[in-house]
């Protein structure tokens, strides 16, 4: 089973690249000069992304009380990590093959589920630092999808029922390997900021 895992991380490192547009974002982000109309521009070249990052900025979980009509605006309402995370999620689906036994659209609600509680629980408890709690949230579980790209076949041998420790417990019985590690792999290796990437 070592060996199994060993070989799945080096695969990890071989899995696609993101898209142009959240490759550009992320160079912005990270460069001590970028600007958040920097990064409003690279997203509005990419109207899907435009589109999600614009929905995200509207929607109930983050209560702004007015229309978010700009891709400018809501950068600036969101703030740079968590629109990169918004940038990256939208981007995570389509990197990956479709799978016949891996329900996608359950994978994206859960999600989104998480990442609401996540913030809700941050704003109940009052926290400091929130930036990136409903990121973290939405992105908590992308190592199920990235299991399922670098071993299909394996990966759908686990039962998709199963949550919590249970399923990491027969990931790790099945594949030497579980989501939470390879997903933490598969974040370090396309940039994610270190605190998304523990979560």
């Amino acid at each position: 089973m070592l060996n199994m895992a060993v070989s799945m991380l080096r695969h990890i490192e071989s899995l696609p690249a993101l898209p142009g547009t959240v490759n550009r974002v992320r160079e912005i982000i990270y460069d001590k000069d970028g600007s958040a109309t920097q990064v409003a521009e690279a997203i509005s070249q990419d109207p899907a992304i435009a589109a999600k990052v614009l929905r995200v900025a509207n929607s109930a979980a983050y209560g702004f009380s007015h229309k978010v009509d700009s891709v400018q605006l809501a950068v600036s309402l969101l703030g740079l990590v968590e629109t990169y995370s918004i940038v990256v999620s939208s981007a995570v689906i389509n990197v990956f093959d479709k799978s016949r036994t891996f329900d996608y659209m359950a994978f994206w609600l859960e999600s989104q589920a998480c990442a609401r509680v996540a913030r809700a629980l941050s704003k109940f408890l009052e926290l400091k630092n929130q930036t990136g709690v409903f990121s973290a949230g939405l992105l908590h579980d992308i190592g199920r999808v990235a299991l399922l790209q670098i071993v299909p076949k394996h990966y759908e041998r686990v039962s998709p029922a199963l949550v919590g420790l249970a399923l990491v417990k027969a990931e790790g019985d099945a594949l030497g390997l579980t989501h939470t590690e390879a997903g933490y792999e598969l974040a370090l290796h396309w940039g994610l900021p270190a605190e998304l990437a523990e979560c």
